[in-house]
């Protein structure tokens, strides 16, 4: 039988973490697993959680739940990271303390990637209370081939990824097989973009290994709970607070095309996030002069876009 866990990295959601908890009591198949590591939150969250175990103690029944609770906080990162160390699912994948899974989530994804063969999984987001999707279909359609109405094969999936309407690692929206992410582990200290970091350097294992399949399972199984003052949204007084995301830094000097279209679409929207959360205008600007070069560099990469699917078409990856 296949064993799945679920690895919860919490910190200060005690509003949300008993909806996220109840989740996964209601699935129609339940996870083998669920490692949960508080990261030294400051608010009820742990105590919260507890008691939601406690409280679906009957529908976990049949699976092993460890609590663990860190005295210092050392970012999401080092959460996800512990809980990769102790895991022994076959499949994994992280759930975030303040969002939650449809209920048919984990028994949809374990019977296609069983039957499918696919070792990585990347999953559809909702956003609430906004109701946004992602990814937009129509606009990656390229790069899918379809095998039923809510699963899709990836075309090229290095490039695909690097679309600005392809979400990977928003709502920790991965299922991998534990064998698949190996020595790979998120980058501590990183807050901006970290899972998209960590989640593109293990798809790079998976596709290097031409005997694995990657997919995309559409349907909004995973619904992302915006969040009023998180770090998408977090207002910054100077600029030196924004840090430049782990990715950029990792890739921008590659000379791996793939890298470089990735490098380009998280610095444009890091950009985006510089110029829509820094208050004063004049750190705005500063901010601009200070990171030209990546600037530059992202509209170069932009603009080449177009030219590097046409080469595409002649390269096989999967």
């Amino acid at each position: 039988m296949l064993r799945y866990t679920v690895v919860i990295p919490l910190f200060n959601k005690e509003k949300y973490i008993a909806k996220t908890i109840s989740s996964l009591a209601f699935q129609t198949k339940k996870p083998h697993e669920i490692i949960l590591v508080d990261d030294a939150s400051t608010d009820a969250s742990l105590e919260v959680a507890k008691n939601s175990f406690l409280m679906h103690n009957e529908a976990f029944s049949t699976t092993k739940i460890e609590t663990i609770a860190l005295t210092k906080n050392s970012g999401p990162g080092n959460a996800r990271n512990i809980g990769l160390e102790i895991a022994t699912g076959d499949f994994i994948s992280f759930l975030d303390g303040d969002d939650y899974y449809e209920k048919e989530f984990i028994e949809t994804a374990v019977k296609y990637m069983f039957k499918e063969q696919i070792n990585f999984l990347v999953v559809g987001i909702k956003l609430n209370p906004s109701g946004v999707e992602y990814p937009e279909i129509k606009k990656i359609k390229q790069h899918l081939t379809p095998i039923n109405n809510e699963l899709f094969g990836l075309h090229h999936p290095l490039f695909a990824v690097s679309s600005p309407y392809f979400f990977m690692g928003r709502g920790s929206n991965v299922v991998v097989a534990r064998k698949c992410i190996g020595s790979h582990r998120y980058e501590v200290g990183s807050l901006l973009n970290e899972g998209v970091d960590f989640w593109y350097r293990v798809l790079k294992s998976v596709v290097e290994n031409k005997a694995t399949s990657i997919g995309l399972l559409t349907g909004s199984y995973i619904r992302v709970t915006e969040v009023q003052g998180s770090l998408s949204r977090k207002k910054y007084a100077h600029w030196k607070e924004l840090n430049i995301p782990p990715t950029v830094r990792r890739y921008e000097r590659s000379d791996n095309p793939f890298d470089l279209q990735l490098v380009g679409m998280l610095s444009l929207r890091w950009f985006g996030h510089a110029m829509k959360n820094l208050e004063d205008i004049n750190h705005k600007i500063i901010f601009t002069y200070h990171h030209k070069k990546i600037w530059i560099k992202a509209l170069v990469y932009k603009l080449k876009r177009r030219f590097v699917k046409t080469k595409l078409k002649a390269q096989v990856i999967l």
